[in-house]
């Protein structure tokens, strides 16, 4: 499992279709928005607000697809600890991390937001 610490506005990239922000931090209570890049390249956004926020005590996980899963280890002050399980051939990096190794490539992100869709509840 890699462990990340993330702010409220920073962001993970899983791979190169999936990132996932933490969006607000009250208390011990966590926001998390989970988007991802549809086959047209344009970005889609899966809300994760309230009643389906994420509460770091309980150590509830968040899965995107069967192989990647997405867990608030901890809350200390405003920094959130989030683990990420993933298989070793999915890259996972800080968003500004991610952005700089696209930029050295000279790819262009487009950040069009398309759409925005409910997910299931958190099991």
């Amino acid at each position: 499992m890699l462990v990340l610490t993330r702010k409220a506005g920073q962001s993970i990239m899983i791979g190169d279709d999936i990132e996932v922000s933490v969006t607000s931090v009250v208390g011990e209570k966590v926001h998390i928005e989970v988007g991802f890049r549809s086959p047209l390249g344009e970005r889609v956004r899966v809300g994760m607000q309230a009643p389906r926020t994420v509460p770091a005590k309980s150590s509830q996980s968040i899965m995107i697809g069967d192989d990647v899963e997405v867990s608030v280890l901890s809350v200390i002050g405003e920094k959130v600890r989030i683990g990420i399980q993933a298989p070793r051939t999915v890259p996972v990096y800080r968003r500004e991390v991610y952005l700089e190794i696209q930029r050295e490539q000279g790819a262009s992100l487009p950040v069009t937001d398309v759409a925005v869709i409910e997910p299931p509840p958190l099991v």
